[in-house]
């Protein structure tokens, strides 16, 4: 989650256009019972369902 902030951070434009990171987030998601804020703005960047 850290990485992902530090892209978001750092290259917002770059995030939503990757299908590999969708992958990874979805994965890291889909393993929480709870998201967190950040968890789910990163989940609407990359357009992953909440």
């Amino acid at each position: 989650m850290d990485t992902f902030q530090k892209i978001r951070v750092g290259s917002p434009q770059w995030l939503p256009n990757q299908q590999y990171a969708r992958d990874v987030l979805g994965r890291v998601l889909s393993r929480r019972r709870m998201l967190t804020s950040e968890m789910r703005e990163l989940a609407e960047m990359v357009q992953l369902p909440v």
